[in-house]
């Protein structure tokens, strides 16, 4: 039932990277240093880590070492402790024009990211919190569809909507058409010494 309803996001609008970013891509780099990522709060330091924490790390550390963001924003998506440790100081979050800073703690106390995966697929994070919440209602999850852009100075922007598949029957299962219903944002990323961090999360009225 959740590949019915997810199968083909991806497809429709592609995660996507080019040495330089286009058309809502991230901005040039400025003179400024870019610092480094900063540890993790002690609370995330002190948790136990699960075997789905090691193997999302192990995910992350593979793609910041190959220069493949598009796996490690993966990674950082599903995981608490990646963004934790992958998240700038300070985060612009809010709409276009009137976003504002926002400390990392409140950032990552509000379970403010707003996409993830569950499987493959790309959701919204407030569907998987009620799905999982329903004890797996597939019916809760709302897609979100990225476009993944890397300009060619190592910053990535994604930009992401939300929406559902419609199906037709007469078309073989997992194949359908992305439909947006719902507003989207964009999320920035700034290059470090050795990964990415978060630095912007900005929401789309609506």
């Amino acid at each position: 039932m959740i590949a019915l309803l997810l199968a083909g996001a991806a497809c429709q609008q592609p995660a996507a990277e080019a040495s330089d970013a286009t058309g809502g891509a991230a901005p040039e780099a400025g003179a400024d240093a870019i610092p480094a990522s900063t540890p993790a709060p002690a609370q995330d330091a002190q948790r136990p880590l699960t075997e789905s924490d090691k193997l999302l790390l192990e995910m992350a550390e593979a793609a910041c070492r190959q220069n493949d963001f598009t796996g490690f924003v993966a990674a950082y998506a599903r995981s608490p402790i990646l963004r934790a440790r992958h998240t700038a100081a300070s985060v612009q979050h809010g709409q276009p024009g009137a976003s504002k800073p926002v400390t990392r703690d409140r950032y990552l106390a509000g379970n403010l990211f707003p996409i993830t995966m569950i499987d493959t697929y790309w959701v919204t994070s407030d569907s998987r919190r009620a799905f999982d919440a329903a004890d797996g209602d597939a019916q809760l999850l709302v897609i979100a569809a990225p476009d993944i852009n890397v300009a060619s100075d190592g910053r990535a922007r994604v930009d992401w909507v939300s929406g559902r598949m419609d199906y037709d029957p007469q078309i073989n299962e997992g194949e359908g058409s992305f439909v947006q219903t719902g507003p989207g944002g964009y999320l920035l990323f700034y290059p470090t010494k050795d990964c990415w961090e978060l630095v912007e999360d900005v929401r789309s009225p609506g």
